[in-house]
């Protein structure tokens, strides 16, 4: 006799939820035969959807038992009727099976597959990067996929927003395929880029990262050390198709490289380092198809810890009463930084410092009466001080 979904399989549900509550479920048998009543088929196939959507939720994919005739000798396919067919149509359109899709606009179009995938060759590991989608607003999450070159089947991982990936537990000396796709934040998915092939090797060189091209790489690279920053610059590549640049760059006590954004200019400045630290530099060059020079020559350099951070902008002096002013300014961004010195001079005296603080306001009790001077400095970590900002005057 013909029974309802919920009755088929609500015993088998029950049991799985509570024995496997987070896996994703799967109805891979399921159908009816016809039924002379036409409308009760039609029926059925809408009590189906009901089912699925109030009953068993952790169902995520269900695989109809299209068949011929099985031992039962009943008909099962999907389009021994026309009803029978337009029903289970009707069913399979439902927006419940397509959550991440608009059916009503035709879909969302596409991300653009990404571009720029280079790989990085480690001990038993592969790192790879690539550029962010130029429609990057759009994108939640990038899937990566690899398998051995002389392989078939892939392997996945999971899906991450990060434009960088670690493929690690791999075999040195076994070349490896590569390939990755953007996922939008409304579930469409990009075409998978273009591949990358790498080893993985216990010894690394020139940074590990396979070169695709005989072209040379970027000579005459100079570096003007900062306080926490080198600013890298190179020459114009004498190959007019060089249109893009890679820089990467570690601390010369590290193994591990970081990878930079690309640019089309010959000069890239590097923040946020330590100060006095030693930081080792390469350039490669880039052609429009994405093929890549070798890493140029390592060039060393060593953040100046003698600078001092830059002078705070924008001081503001406002007098609140008779005898109170408060200062405000921009607060400084240099990793190093530490605090401020204030200073303030009443009718053109000596000048006076009222301590220091890491804050970006202060308030100060003055005298009645008497115009005052105002000015701000930072300090970093190593003492080392900017000048004086432009001063401020307040009337009492």
């Amino acid at each position: 006799s013909w029974r309802e979904l919920r009755a088929a399989f609500e015993v088998w549900y029950d049991y799985s939820q509570e024995h496997h509550p987070t896996k994703p479920l799967m109805f891979s048998e399921w159908g009816t035969n016809n039924h002379k009543d036409q409308q009760l088929v039609a029926q059925w196939f809408e009590n189906v959807l009901n089912d699925l959507k109030q009953d068993f939720p952790a169902v995520k994919a269900v695989v109809y038992y299209d068949v011929l005739k099985d031992s039962t000798q009943f008909e099962w396919r999907i389009d021994q009727t026309k009803t029978f067919l337009n029903s289970f149509t009707a069913m399979g359109q439902d927006q419940y099976f397509y959550p991440l899709f608009d059916l009503s606009q035709g879909g969302s179009e596409p991300p653009s597959a990404p571009m720029g995938l280079y790989a990085t060759s480690g001990d038993g590991e592969v790192r790879l990067r690539w550029d962010s989608n130029a429609d990057v607003q759009q994108i939640e999450n990038y899937v990566v996929k690899y398998k051995e070159q002389s392989a078939t089947s892939w392997t996945y991982l999971g899906a991450e927003p990060s434009v960088e990936r670690s493929v690690d537990g791999l075999t040195n000396g076994v070349s490896y395929e590569f390939q990755i796709r953007a996922i939008a934040k409304g579930g469409e998915k990009s075409s998978w880029s273009q591949s990358v092939i790498a080893s993985p090797s216990a010894t690394v060189v020139d940074g590990g990262e396979v070169s695709t091209t005989n072209i040379s790489p970027p000579t005459n690279i100079g570096i003007i050390a900062g306080d926490n920053s080198l600013s890298v610059e190179w020459d114009k590549h004498v190959d007019s198709s060089v249109k893009i640049y890679a820089l990467q760059y570690r601390n010369s006590n590290e193994t591990t490289w970081t990878w930079l954004d690309r640019t089309e200019d010959t000069s890239f400045q590097i923040d946020g380092l330590a100060s006095n630290a030693s930081y080792d530099v390469q350039v490669r060059a880039i052609l429009n198809n994405d093929e890549k020079s070798v890493w140029s020559d390592t060039v060393t350099a060593s953040t100046d810890g003698t600078i001092g951070p830059a002078i705070p902008t924008n001081l503001k002096a406002t007098a609140t009463s008779s005898t109170k002013v408060t200062l405000s300014w921009t607060a400084n961004t240099e990793p190093d930084f530490k605090t401020y010195a204030t200073r303030y001079r009443k009718n053109g005296g000596s000048w006076v410092w009222p301590g220091r603080s890491p804050k970006t306001t202060k308030t100060l009790t003055l005298d009645k009466n008497a115009n005052y001077e105002f000015q701000v400095r930072a300090i970093d970590d190593q003492e080392n001080k900017s000048d004086y900002s432009a001063s401020q005057f307040v009337a009492l």
